[in-house]
This record gives structure tokens, C-alpha cells and sequence, in this order.
């Protein structure tokens, strides 16, 4: 869903606005997007449409052939259905660790991740500033296309961030939230 321009103020008068989940609360500003979010999260939709029609369709080509399948067209029906619904698994984990924008509150201290889930959706997690692992502290190269978003408090835990495509809005706090600022 594409949000007005309105909408990304956090600090919005909350009668003026519907309430619409996908915003943080007051107080919250944007720090981070990345641009091509609405692109992923129409990939990700796709490969579920196209994982369900070849669920439906590859029995129904079968069942309705006027000539019976040899084993190997059928082994060749089933593994193609088979790697339909792996790559909607591989895609969707993919997808559900992209980070779209990072929003911050200096008052609560806290950030907002806004990512997307295995089916596609946005959704909110909200984390203590003290708990985001600074780039600086990452094994990875700051200057890679994708960072690991990763906190202390959960070590297994991470989302894909990437400075080289995506863009920083407030590069103060941006600092604060990762202490680190990219040279351009």
C-alpha cells in the first residue's frame, strides 16, 4: 500500500488521520526507506499466486489429459510443484528480513522496523535503541549491499538493511540509532 506523503509524519494530529496500523505511533520519525519495498512486496505476493496456480493446475493437467502420463512426465509434473513450493519458502524468508523504513523516537528511545512478512505484509516491530547492534560492531563491511539489522537481546534475530539502495531521511538520527554515518 503506497502512504501519502501526509501520512509518513508521525507526528500528525491522530484526529486528522485514520488510524492505520502500518504507522507508528507519535512521535516516531523517519530515519530510513527504502524505495523499492513496494516492488519486493509485489514480488513476494506474485510468487504465492504463481505457487498456487501451479498447486491447482498441475493435477488438474494430469487428471484432464486425454493421453496418460508416463511416470517420468509425472515425476516431471510433481518435481516442478515441488520447486514451486520451495521457491515460495526460499522467497518468502528472503522477503519477510527486508527492512522498508526505520522510524525512531528520541523521547521513548526506541526504533520502529518496518519489514515484511513471509505472505507479503507489512509489519511493526519496535525495539529498544540500546538493543540495536551498531554497524560499526557488525563482521560485515558497511559498505556491502546488505547489512544485518541485529539486536543483542536477540542473537538470531535479523533483518536486511542496505545503505548502498535505500535512503537515510534523518541522518542525525540515523546516527544515533546505528552509530554510524556512510560517507557519500
Amino acid at each position: 500500500r503506497a502512504l501519502s506523503e501526509e501520512s509518513h509524519n508521525c507526528n500528525a494530529k491522530k484526529s486528522t488521520l485514520p488510524i492505520n496500523p502500518y504507522i507508528p505511533e507519535e512521535g516516531f520519525t523517519q530515519i530510513y526507506k527504502f524505495p523499492h519495498i513496494a516492488l519486493s512486496q509485489a514480488v513476494c505476493r506474485l510468487k504465492i499466486l504463481q505457487t498456487a496456480l501451479t498447486v491447482i493446475f498441475i493435477p488438474c493437467v494430469y487428471v484432464f489429459s486425454p493421453v496418460s502420463a508416463s511416470p517420468v512426465q509425472l515425476a516431471g509434473l510433481v518435481g516442478i510443484g515441488a520447486f514451486a513450493c520451495l521457491m515460495l519458502g526460499v522467497m518468502g524468508e528472503i522477503f519477510r528480513k527486508f527492512v522498508g523504513i526505520i522510524y525512531y523516537n528520541p523521547h521513548k528511545n526506541q526504533v520502529c522496523v518496518a519489514h515484511l512478512t513471509f505472505w507479503g505484509d507489512r509489519h511493526n516491530s519496535y525495539y529498544d535503541v540500546n538493543d540495536v547492534v551498531p554497524f560499526r560492531d557488525m563482521e560485515r563491511n558497511v559498505n556491502d549491499v546488505y547489512l544485518k539489522l541485529r539486536f543483542y537481546s536477540k542473537p538470531s534475530l535479523s533483518y536486511w538493511i542496505t545503505l548502498r539502495y535505500g535512503m537515510i531521511i534523518h541522518k542525525d538520527y540515523f546516527y544515533e540509532v546505528f552509530r554510524y554515518m556512510p560517507t557519500e
